[in-house]
């Protein structure tokens, strides 16, 4: 079976779009619950009225109970140790309405968790990485259909196919490259060169599958999105990300760890005993000082 796909044109190359300025988990039995409470999914059969700009705003009564269940979920997953913080925000059609930290940043100086404490936010940052190829693409600089070969000359793989390979596959997880690179994968501290080292990596692999033949979850394909922003807007793809994106939305708290973050200002990673879960499901999530990749 074929993997189904939209077809959003991006402009030809030469359009005169205006000149761009390229200067100088934690993983537990319980992680599908605790994801879903940071999407405040959970929350929707009590505020039946927050779907979109149409619908009416909850009543006092109804908000309250809300956030009365909110607070418990989140006291239990807190309460079991499975996690040190939580934080979270509810939006309507009129703006945020819920905001509030629970927790401990930092069990070692029991810092508590505020509003602007940073949390790792895992492969969430993927759609960063899409959304910094597609503004390239607005821009004329890339094109969704093209092969990256076009744009990353040196990228090798043993599979002949691997030229195939466009924008669009990567950023709709049906590539076929292989997965993820597990080297310096759970870092410390940021270390460049990561997803350099994923491109010079895949010259020793083959797909695993043919280009767009399947969608499989992937994370190489967003890193190779950060060789490709990095390669065809002249930055850094971290600097590209701060300066075009996050910069321009007043995402004062959100940055890539290009160096350590101040301590006190982010949530440590946390860890269980082995006996607490399955075999092979409890990994350590990389603190906010991890390297700027998408993370799995």
């Amino acid at each position: 079976m074929r993997a189904r796909s939209s077809n959003p044109d991006c402009p030809p190359p030469g359009h005169p779009f205006e000149s761009f300025d390229a200067r100088p988990a934690l993983r537990s039995p319980r992680r599908r619950q605790v994801m879903q409470l940071a999407g405040a999914g959970a929350l929707l059969h009590i505020l039946s009225g927050c779907g979109g700009s149409g619908d009416p705003l909850p009543t006092a009564d109804n908000l309250a109970e809300a956030i009365q269940w909110g607070r418990g979920a989140i006291g239990q997953v807190l309460q079991s140790g499975e996690a040190s913080a939580v934080s979270v925000a509810l939006l309507t059609s009129e703006g945020v309405i819920w905001q509030e930290a629970f927790g401990i940043a930092d069990p070692e100086g029991q810092k508590p968790a505020t509003v602007d404490t940073r949390f790792n936010i895992g492969s969430v940052s993927k759609v960063v990485g899409a959304l910094a190829a597609m503004m390239l693409c607005d821009r004329g600089m890339l094109e969704l259909d093209a092969p990256i070969v076009r744009y990353l000359p040196d990228y090798r793989m043993l599979s002949p196919e691997f030229d195939r390979i466009t924008v669009r596959h990567l950023i709709s997880h049906t590539s076929g490259l292989p997965g993820t690179n597990w080297r310096n994968i759970f870092a410390f501290g940021p270390i460049e060169g990561y997803a350099r080292d994923t491109l010079e990596g895949l010259a020793h692999f083959h797909l695993k599958h043919l280009p767009g033949e399947l969608a499989v979850y992937c994370n190489d394909g967003f890193t190779m999105v950060e060789n490709l922003v990095a390669e065809v807007s002249g930055l850094p793809f971290a600097e590209f990300v701060q300066r075009e994106i996050l910069e321009p939305l007043g995402m004062r708290n959100s940055a890539y760890p290009v160096q350590p973050f101040p301590e006190g200002s982010y949530v440590h990673a946390v860890y269980i005993k082995a006996s607490a879960c399955p075999r092979n499901s409890c990994r350590p999530t990389p603190p906010a000082g991890s390297p700027p990749r998408p993370a799995t």
